[in-house]
């Protein structure tokens, strides 16, 4: 009886350390203060300072909006919901891309988003034939770099069998020029 109590007043615990953590996360990121140089546009911060370098040739993926798939090198950005907000906007020409239909608050400008709220510019981004590389602007002395392949997978719960793209590859994030972390990823 005194082993389950235990085991149940370590689980409150838990519970409570991580609601405070999430409720102090939810509070700071609220009140996220504008750098100058970047602009405030509804739920997205854009750097207008400086257009990005690209270059497409023959590209295997379309233009358009990838989400991060679960389960990829077991990362998941908010283990309470379950998922993984990070997403990654391509596009030829460096334009915004056409709204989702059944999910109009989508991301829609190019760049690496960390959640919907958060989207890091890109500095360089290469797509020739299925390699895909690109690699942010520095935002508080952080980048990220992404170097991979894209391809076509049918997913086997979707009706009917349509193949989707998909990019893989290895993300790093840097600070300050110095390897933080690496992990692989899947981009879908």
């Amino acid at each position: 009886m005194k082993r389950v109590l235990s085991n149940l007043l370590i689980a409150l615990l838990t519970f409570a350390a991580g609601s405070c953590i999430s409720a102090a996360w939810h509070s700071l990121h609220s009140r996220l203060i504008t750098p100058s140089g970047l602009q405030r546009v509804g739920y997205l911060i854009i750097d207008q300072a400086l257009p990005f370098s690209s270059h497409y040739e023959n590209p295997a993926i379309p233009d358009g909006l990838f989400n991060v798939t679960r389960g990829s090198g077991g990362y998941i950005m908010c283990p309470f919901e379950g998922s993984d907000e990070r997403a990654l906007v391509l596009s030829r020409d460096g334009k915004a891309i056409a709204p989702k239909v059944d999910d109009p608050n989508a991301p829609t400008i190019p760049g690496l988003y960390l959640s919907r709220n958060v989207r890091l510019n890109f500095e360089r981004v290469e797509v020739i034939g299925r390699k895909v590389y690109f690699l942010t602007r520095s935002f508080n002395d952080v980048s990220y770099e992404f170097s991979g392949d894209s391809g076509e997978e049918i997913i086997a719960a979707s009706d009917p069998a349509t193949p989707v793209p998909f990019i893989k590859g290895i993300l790093t994030k840097s600070r300050d020029g110095k390897l933080v972390s690496e992990e692989e990823i899947k981009f879908r």
